[in-house]
């Protein structure tokens, strides 16, 4: 009776920690085939529990590096697509006053031609700004990027920004117009990227 007793109780013990075992084995082969939600659901103090918990620690610490590593992706692919668009707006405003002064060769005035001129020079120096920021893709610091803020003249800069879509403006039968004071105080911001949002704005409104 009592050797039965006995049998009875370690297979009964047997049978509960045989059973714990299959729910871990379940759950790890659950979450080495991609399910990252799977946990395993076990709080006792034993050891068996202090396994458990101390998988769903980690499981729970993967996943989280997971979702950081997804969110840096996609915000390395928003930069990307920014920047590109962004590259695109200089290299076709350059192209315009380009075509615009071959077009106009036979009777622009050299008023006019050094005015195209300069505004063709500050467009190539917003395209370096913009290739200079490509290279701290390689940081992953871009999202973090420090404003370069200094005084300037919003007035100067819708002026020069209206000459440079002029032709791009033309080519779609719209007519730029800007109406500033001049006694338009100093901004103090980043330049560059002040000049890139108008810009942007102006380039979508046309």
């Amino acid at each position: 009776l009592t050797l039965i007793t006995a049998s009875a109780i370690g297979l009964t013990i047997f049978y509960f920690i045989t059973r714990r075992f299959h729910r871990m084995t379940k759950v790890l082969q659950q979450f080495r085939t991609g399910d990252f939600t799977s946990r395993i659901p076990d709080k006792s103090n034993d050891e068996l529990g202090t396994h458990a918990r101390a998988f769903n620690e980690m499981a729970d610490t993967i996943v989280a590096n997971i979702q950081a590593l997804k969110d840096k992706d996609e915000q390395r692919r928003q930069l990307v697509a920014s920047i590109s668009h962004d590259l695109r707006r200089p290299i076709s405003l350059i192209h315009a006053l380009l075509d615009t002064m071959s077009m106009k060769s036979a009777q622009i005035s050299r008023e006019e031609l050094a005015e195209y001129l300069q505004s063709t020079l500050r467009t190539c120096d917003t395209l370096d700004v913009m290739i200079d920021e490509l290279f701290e893709l390689s940081k992953l610091n871009a999202r973090e990027a420090i404003p370069n803020k200094r005084r300037f003249s919003v007035v100067e800069m819708i002026d020069d920004l209206l000459i440079k879509f002029s032709p791009f403006a033309a080519e779609r039968n719209v007519t730029l117009h800007g109406e500033l004071s001049e006694d338009t105080p100093l901004a103090l911001a980043d330049e560059a990227m002040i000049d890139r949002v108008l810009g942007n704005l102006i380039e979508n409104g046309i």
